[in-house]
């Protein structure tokens, strides 16, 4: 559930991970037993769901599903938000009170909203126009920075130029990435996984989209958006 400012994940179970079983289907060791789990996010993150990895675990109740979602593990000593349905209730979290201070001024009008061709995060409404906004979650890290993405994405490219299609129509319209783990100072595109969504992500920026970047704050039962980070255009 949304805290004050934040997302409150509840009490979560310590468990260590054995494999990857599937998309969304993975097995860890727990309580002295091999359980299977629901791993809610379509990223490859092999760099963090390793073998002997320490994960955490949420106990769910629902029918003809896994009894367990894996929301966090630790990745070079930093914990990592794999659960990627908590970005968008992050940011929305953090709109309410005001922290994305680009955004300053709006509030959450639509999510899940259809534009021609794609549909966006969120449109933001304000006294004077609509902002369309797209949200990307950064799971991958290196030498500080919140790399995104962690595998080739034709539906990154499809929506930066979506957003690029909004500005022409006079609206506003941003990207922000939200690194999902507490080891980074800034982000980058990344270049070497897709040079096309990172040529496209500063043609997105020259043509008016912004281009925002924020860090989060993990704590024992709460995850909170904490503050803006460097954004490198390539």
């Amino acid at each position: 559930m949304i805290g004050e400012c934040g997302v409150r994940l509840g009490s979560l179970l310590p468990a260590l991970f054995k494999a990857r079983l599937s998309r969304f289907l993975g097995e860890v060791s727990f309580a002295g037993n091999v359980v299977l789990v629901h791993i809610p996010n379509t990223g490859r993150l092999d760099y963090a769901l390793t073998p002997g990895a320490r994960v955490w675990l949420r106990r769910v109740s629902r029918v003809g599903r896994t009894e367990y979602d894996l929301i966090l593990a630790e990745c070079a000593g930093s914990r990592v938000v794999v659960d990627s349905s908590l970005q968008n209730r992050l940011v929305a979290a953090a709109l309410g009170c005001g922290i994305i201070v680009e955004l300053a001024g709006y509030t959450v009008c639509d999510e899940e909203v259809a534009v021609p061709g794609a549909r966006l995060d969120f449109m933001l409404c304000s006294s004077e126009r609509k902002y369309f906004l797209e949200v990307k979650g950064c799971t991958l890290a290196e030498q500080g920075y919140a790399l995104y993405p962690d595998a080739p994405t034709r539906r990154g490219r499809k929506h930066l130029a979506t957003l690029v299609k909004m500005m022409e129509q006079g609206f506003k319209a941003g990207v922000l990435f939200v690194a999902l783990r507490d080891d980074v100072v800034a982000f980058r595109a990344n270049t070497k996984i897709d040079p096309e969504f990172s040529r496209g992500l500063s043609r997105a920026h020259a043509r008016g989209v912004d281009v925002m970047a924020y860090s989060v704050r993990i704590g024992a039962d709460m995850v909170n958006i904490d503050s803006a980070i460097p954004v490198r255009l390539d």
